[in-house]
């Protein structure tokens, strides 16, 4: 039997979290960068910052000039790694063999659910 496997990448892991608590509080979603702290550059930006011309590896105060009422949180690999241990602990109903990648990424060994979710289609739709 052939080895599959599937990486799931959150890139904006903090940031989605943050978004996703804050969409169920208002209708008007602000700008959010989430800075890398010991160089003061963008790692994450929302759709809002993107449009005011932020961009990733942009510096803060670079930003700060494009959009003066940006909302700027701190990277906190361990906010990151708590979301990504709670997403795994949520897959581990549904797959038995789960790694984790880096800060950012989950590594799911697939070829040994296939039968039980009738194929890659049936297993990729539970997930």
């Amino acid at each position: 039997m052939q080895k599959l496997w599937i990486y799931l990448h959150f890139p904006q892991l903090q940031l989605d979290s943050l978004l996703q608590q804050a969409s169920n509080d208002s209708t008007h979603t602000p700008a959010y960068v989430v800075i890398e702290p010991s160089h003061h550059q963008i790692c994450q930006l929302n759709q809002q910052a993107y449009q005011a011309g932020i961009r990733l590896g942009m510096g803060l105060g670079t930003a700060a000039m494009l959009k003066h009422d940006l909302q700027v949180i701190e990277y906190q690999k361990k906010v990151s790694l708590g979301l990504l241990n709670d997403i795994a602990h949520h897959l581990y109903l549904r797959t038995s063999d789960i790694s984790f990648w880096k800060h950012d990424g989950l590594i799911l060994q697939v070829h040994n659910m296939l039968d039980m979710y009738g194929g890659l289609k049936g297993y990729w739709q539970t997930i």
